[in-house]
């Protein structure tokens, strides 16, 4: 790590992390702790605004390193921050059953954060805005706020029709 540092900033004046390894390698990178702390003051900022607070219980599908260190290294992080990770190496149909049982164990507001991170590209379904509320409103939704925050991301809040 420390050859591919800007000069100035060594090992210990940075946070350094990686992906899950999802595509099969893990892509290491490092940011001055002061981006880091940005970060995630605008993730529990965008909580907040929504109503759900860093700590409640929070629903994953999201990679998880392979490697027993870091493997169980992310796995106590997600039993200290209330979350539950769903992996995305596996999604065959028997696997996304199973995880559809755990899921409709939690309560609405609990299924209110689902955070789908790090898919493989194969995986992707890019929706246009319109397409987007179409769909959440088929399954039952009303979109209360849809924001387009970068491309094709979207952070929507919506609730349950009655």
């Amino acid at each position: 790590m420390d050859e591919i540092l800007t000069t100035g900033f060594s090992k210990n004046k940075v946070y350094i992390s990686s992906t899950s390894g999802s595509s099969g390698h893990p892509f290491f990178f490092a940011k001055d702790k002061f981006t880091h702390a940005l970060t995630w003051a605008n993730i529990e900022q965008r909580y907040k605004s929504i109503g759900i607070n860093i700590g409640d219980s929070e629903a994953r599908f999201y990679g998880i390193p392979k490697e027993p260190k870091y493997y169980y290294f992310e796995k106590c992080k997600d039993f200290i921050l209330n979350r539950y990770r769903f992996s995305i190496f596996d999604l065959s149909d028997k696997i996304c059953e199973s995880y559809l049982g755990i899921f409709n164990k939690f309560s609405f507001k609990h299924k209110s954060l689902v955070i789908f991170d790090q898919f493989n590209p194969s995986f992707y379904k890019y929706f246009s805005r319109n397409e987007l509320i179409g769909v959440l409103e088929k399954k039952g939704f009303k979109v209360e706020s849809l924001v387009n925050t970068v491309g094709h991301q979207y952070t929507v809040v919506c609730s349950k029709k009655s």
